[in-house]
């Protein structure tokens, strides 16, 4: 059916003939119902649902060969039937056809489009536009027809063949708009022996009349087995296939009426006629209702369908692209921690030696839980500056890489080491033994075996530098509990006693011990609180005028320092240049002073 719908366009030969021999059958149904006979009340016009279709699906340009064949072979009957003027009668007859059907196709294009019969309103204004306009027409052709053919009631029978067109539009003319002319997709018969069933139960009740007469009761009640069947196939096939149950129904009823043996038949043939159009009427549009309901309602579903599949697709593709940015966001976060993980290893390990630095130097102080009874161990490189400046930066450092592998192989993972800064290298001992005299020993041990490593020169490529070193062993359990860094104030007080060391010259290792340390406490601290008085400015400068004595004028002055605690008391020299002057912060001081 999808390969006859495209007969429509009239794009090759065989469109022409296919319509052509259609045009030919359509004819000769119609006179095989009125049996070639002029004076038939009641029959079935095939010819004009198949013209109303082409008007309405095909091209125009294909109308004049309809008219050739309607003219040509309904003169001939006349003719046979003894008629004159059967060529002017028969060209009359088709004129009279053509222009009502045309002006009824180009109404329901106008109003409705090409969807013309998927409306119940438009098939009842189809029905009315089309009987009026073929009434107005028919009527006088039918008296002057009349006079003819020796005298007939003639309107009556105008308008009994006004209904006989406009009922066959309704049949014929839908059957082949939606069928062969027009087409759908929705044409597949998905069921045929079901389809099949219900055809034959619509033409049984002809076939019980045929071999009955179609005059008892039971024929009546055979009648009324039409009706489930046909509204069965309305609600649940195609439109077309409805209408071909409609097509068959309707010809094979008129055809019996027509013959008598049906229960519409009557003994008044105007009144049977008039009776069986009006039954046809009701049953089309009964029928074409509950059709277009279901079509519609398929519709519906197959757009919901669409839209459900039409939606799930974009739920797959939103769902893959959100699984594709889920990996990808879980990618980028794994990269991110390992991100994280290398900056943090690069902010806790120094960049020159690989070891940690200060940063991991604390670190590991924290996780290891050092401060329990732990040892912290300052090595200061004594002329690792002088070589760097002598030398340049590539060679000391290079030097220094070597160190950490020496230091690296001899102690492996036993001890924590890191480099604190330029020329300091710090050791994190845990605890070992028992505080006093056990611990001080174990510290002594490491150290004596730390400057091992520091007799023999350190290979530099083809050549090697001597470093030499001082060491200095500082428990924890010298720092006070309440030290917010502890560890910076054991590499304070470290630092200090490295310089004594590096003073004196002869002794290249101590070991402060608790009841030593317990006496330079307060020398450390303000030794500490010194250096940030000197970054704060508040050690300041008191001017005393010097006077001659000659001439009583004042020719210079003496600078008095002091300090300027946080209460805004002032604090003598006295009390704190005895710790300056055993400190390199001396130095600053008098750079300060000078400034």
């Amino acid at each position: 059916m999808a390969g006859v719908s495209r007969i429509k366009d009239l794009r090759r030969p065989r469109d022409w003939l296919i319509l052509t021999a259609i045009g030919i059958l359509c004819v000769e149904l119609n006179l095989v119902s009125v049996f070639y006979r002029t004076d038939q009340a009641l029959y079935l016009p095939w010819f004009t649902g198949f013209l109303f279709a082409c008007a309405y699906r095909v091209r125009w340009r294909f109308l004049p060969v309809l008219g050739i064949i309607h003219i040509v072979r309904h003169a001939i009957v006349l003719e046979h039937l003894g008629l004159k003027n059967s060529w002017a009668i028969a060209t009359a007859f088709f004129i009279v056809l053509l222009i009502p059907t045309l002006i009824t196709a180009k109404a329901l294009i106008r109003s409705r489009g090409r969807r013309g019969f998927a409306d119940v309103g438009a098939l009842i204004q189809l029905f009315l536009t089309f009987f009026i306009v073929h009434l107005l027409m028919n009527a006088p052709l039918h008296a002057w027809f009349a006079q003819q053919s020796g005298g007939m009631f003639w309107v009556y029978r105008a308008m009994l063949n006004s209904l006989a067109h406009s009922t066959s539009i309704l049949l014929v003319g839908q059957l082949f708009s939606e069928l062969l002319i027009g087409g759908r997709k929705n044409t597949g018969l998905e069921k045929p022996w079901q389809y099949s069933a219900l055809l034959l139960i619509i033409v049984l009740p002809c076939i019980v009349w045929w071999n009955t007469g179609g005059k008892s009761f039971a024929d009546t009640v055979v009648l009324l087995f039409c009706m489930p069947a046909l509204l069965y196939m309305a609600a649940h096939f195609p439109p077309s296939w409805v209408s071909l149950g409609l097509v068959i129904h309707g010809w094979l009823l008129t055809l019996l009426t027509a013959l008598g043996r049906s229960p519409l038949a009557g003994n008044d043939e105007n009144s049977t006629a008039l009776s069986t159009y009006a039954y046809l009427v009701f049953v089309i549009l009964s029928i074409s209702s509950v059709s277009i309901l279901s079509t519609r309602k398929d519709r519906n579903r197959i757009a919901l369908a669409r839209w459900k599949n039409h939606l799930e697709k974009l739920v797959r593709q939103r769902t893959k692209a959100l699984q594709v940015m889920n990996v990808s966001l879980s990618r980028e976060l794994e990269w991110r921690k390992e991100a994280e993980i290398i900056i943090r290893k690069l902010g806790h390990t120094d960049p020159v030696t690989e070891m940690p630095n200060r940063a991991g130097l604390m670190a590991a102080c924290m996780s290891e839980r050092l401060l329990e009874g732990g040892t912290f161990v300052l090595l200061r490189l004594e002329n690792y500056s002088e070589f760097a400046r002598s030398e340049g930066f590539s060679l000391a450092e290079a030097a220094l890489r070597s160190l950490a592998e020496r230091i690296s192989i001899h102690f492996g993972d036993s001890v924590v080491y890191g480099r604190w800064d330029d020329t300091h290298l710090a050791f994190l001992l845990g605890a070992s033994g028992s505080e006093g005299q056990n611990g001080a020993s174990n510290a002594a041990t490491f150290l004596v075996d730390l400057l091992s490593l520091f007799e023999e020169p350190v290979p530099i490529g083809q050549s090697a530098i001597p470093l030499g070193a001082w060491a200095v062993a500082v428990p924890f359990s010298v720092i006070p509990e309440d030290e917010k860094n502890p560890i910076e104030e054991l590499f304070i007080r470290a630092s200090a006693r490295l310089d004594i060391l590096s003073r004196n010259g002869n002794t290249r290792f101590a070991i402060i011990d608790n009841t030593r340390a317990s006496d330079s406490t307060s020398e450390f601290r303000m030794l500490r609180d010194l250096r940030d008085a000197l970054d704060k400015g508040d050690l300041i400068l008191f001017y005393q005028p010097i006077v001659s004595q000659d001439t009583s004028t004042v020719v210079g002055c003496e600078s008095l320092i002091r300090w300027r605690l946080s209460n805004g008391d002032i604090l003598a020299p006295g009390a704190f240049l005895p710790s300056l002057e055993k400190d390199d912060l001396i130095l600053r001081v008098g750079y300060h002073c000078a400034r």
